[in-house]
């Protein structure tokens, strides 16, 4: 028996199998610029004899894990029922260069699902008042998945300002 590809695409917006419209490419055109809707459905179909296979692979957004640790550090209930954080493992580090301050500190998120996140955040100790949203680099990183498919698999951010409208958007 051999199984031979009949089709292949991106479905846009819909978890529907009667509901899907398809794209020429395997990623959607938002994927291409790592953004993408916060479920993206890769069908792909298989002629066994006479009969036609369907799969579905169901991807979940990165920001759905990120904003599950930022309902964690507020203490809200988590949007996402499946996501929980089982474990956290911190790491904080700092340097000094003239009169700067530099902190790094790094945190391992362990989901119930197996996924690790390591999420990173380096800021010095310059404040600037004109600044609504102070200078940081910030990291968000899939270290390790269960049996999903996260995407984007890395992600990063000067500010905390467009953190939090990334993970608005996509949630």
């Amino acid at each position: 028996m051999s199984f031979e590809p009949i089709t292949q695409g991106m479905v846009e917006m819909s978890t529907d199998p009667n509901n899907i419209s398809y794209l020429t490419d395997k990623k959607c055109e938002l994927c291409k610029e790592m953004q993408c809707n916060v479920v993206c459905l890769l069908k792909l179909s298989y002629y066994v004899g006479s009969i036609v296979v369907v799969l579905f692979k169901v991807m979940t957004h990165l920001a759905e894990y990120v904003a599950c640790i930022y309902d964690m550090q507020s203490n809200q209930e988590t949007h996402h029922d499946q996501l929980k954080i089982q474990h956290v493992v911190e790491q904080s580090e700092q340097t000094r260069l003239n009169d700067i301050t530099f902190t790094r500190t790094t945190k391992i998120y362990t989901f119930i699902d197996g996924t690790q996140l390591k999420h990173t955040i380096e800021q010095d100790n310059q404040l600037f008042e004109v600044e609504a949203c102070l200078e940081s680099w910030i990291e968000y990183q899939v270290i390790h998945q269960s049996n999903k498919n996260i995407h984007p698999q890395k992600i990063h951010f000067d500010n905390h300002c467009r953190e939090l409208h990334w993970i608005q958007y996509f949630n």
